[in-house]
């Protein structure tokens, strides 16, 4: 449970997040757009059981952020409203397991001759030792039939052999991996953070535990070749 908690009329949890000052009731307002459905418009207001209704003070989809606390979601004139969970869910990551050598390696090894750093924290890469550190796919390999039906396939215009990329699909591409430190790794595969791209690539944490990477800038200034830097449609698809 995070610590902006937002309810409907009936005291169902319908979201919840961390607040590390980067998500603003604009950002709010879209991300529960995606995982709620309604019989017409709603708005959020602050949650007061001392008030008829609960409702405390309207909070606009605008550039302010939420405060650490419990929001109740209603009618834009505070009167109840019936709300449902939409059936958009994360897609579960699983480690892969390739029994093409060429499928399993190349992409790690183009990644470490691009990134010089983990691209989340920025702790640098000292004399080639990667011991601290592994290959992140942006949008999940176990999801190839979700990518091409999202024609992520071809959005790809990094110039390696189909091979290298992992073949038809071309999900193994340079511009579906970075570098990461270990420990951000599983937290990644996990959707603890993402990076969104339609903000300066900012790192946002949704739980708690993430301050020495919260409201850091991806580290993307080194990548001058168009066609090897990681797609936005990609960081966006997992910030969603």
């Amino acid at each position: 449970m995070g610590d902006v908690i937002l309810r409907d009329f009936d005291g169902n949890t319908l979201s919840s997040f961390w607040q590390y000052g980067f998500i603003d009731w604009e950002l709010f307002y879209g991300c529960v757009r995606t995982v709620i459905f309604s019989e017409g418009d709603w708005a959020v207001f602050e949650y007061d059981e001392r008030v008829p209704g609960r409702r405390g003070a309207l909070c606009a989809p605008n550039h302010e952020h939420p405060c650490p606390k419990t929001y109740i979601l209603l009618r834009p004139d505070g009167s109840p409203i019936s709300v449902g969970l939409t059936p958009v869910s994360s897609r579960l990551r699983h480690p892969t397991i390739s029994n093409t050598p060429l499928r399993t390696s190349t992409y790690r090894e183009r990644t470490r001759a691009r990134d010089p750093c983990c691209l989340i924290s920025s702790l640098p890469v000292v004399r080639g030792d990667f011991s601290r550190f592994k290959t992140a796919h942006i949008f999940p390999r176990g999801h190839d039939v979700d990518w091409v039906n999202k024609g992520y396939s071809s959005r790809i215009t990094d110039p390696a052999t189909l091979p290298e990329l992992g073949g038809p699909t071309k999900i193994d591409s340079i511009q579906n991996v970075i570098l990461l430190r270990s420990d951000l790794h599983a937290a990644w595969d996990n959707y603890k953070f993402a990076v969104n791209p339609d903000c300066g690539h900012v790192v946002i944490p949704f739980v708690p535990g993430y301050d020495d990477i919260a409201g850091k800038v991806l580290k993307l200034n080194h990548i001058t070749d168009h066609n090897m830097r990681p797609l936005d449609d990609l960081f966006r698809d997992h910030f969603l």
